[in-house]
């Protein structure tokens, strides 16, 4: 005889073990860049991940140093996350020296359509406008917080 009866216990007990699939942005030998849904994950040597980023609509593409010091992730807007300690999760809007953002304010936004490494410290970011954008990613010593301080930008 069958038992219809609810188990709330086997529920709770299946629900935890349900996982939403991360997808893969760039990976590297230390490093792997993920996103589920709209937020960013850095995976590093088995330890546990951290959120670089959050996106409006889903992040679309990402890419991590040669020498594995900075990545970037693209979609609404750029997120450049420095890869080294403390690994200081990110938040919109707030200041750190371990990130910086550009794009992501409603007076200029952008939408990134691609992201490659073109020099040691340099990335070209290509917008879905067709508009190209090389920035600069090496810290400035003297603007230890990368805040667009530390960055240049050039039209191309």
């Amino acid at each position: 005889m069958p038992n219809n009866s609810f188990n709330p216990t086997a529920a709770r007990l299946n629900s935890s073990v349900m996982q939403y699939a991360k997808n893969t942005l760039a990976q590297s030998d230390r490093f792997e860049i993920s996103h589920e849904y709209e937020v960013v994950y850095l995976s590093r040597d088995g330890k546990p991940s951290v959120v670089i980023g959050d996106f409006y609509g889903d992040p679309q593409v990402a890419v991590i140093d040669h020498e594995e010091k900075w990545c970037a992730v693209g979609g609404h807007g750029l997120i450049v996350y420095f890869l080294e300690e403390p690994f200081d999760e990110y938040r919109y809007d707030q200041k750190s020296s371990q990130y910086f953002d550009v794009g992501r304010e409603k007076d200029s936004e952008w939408w990134v359509e691609s992201v490659q490494q073109i020099g040691a410290h340099e990335i070209q970011v290509r917008l879905e406008s067709g508009d190209l954008h090389n920035i600069s990613v090496k810290r400035d010593a003297t603007a230890p917080f990368a805040q667009n301080d530390g960055m240049r930008i050039n039209q191309t």
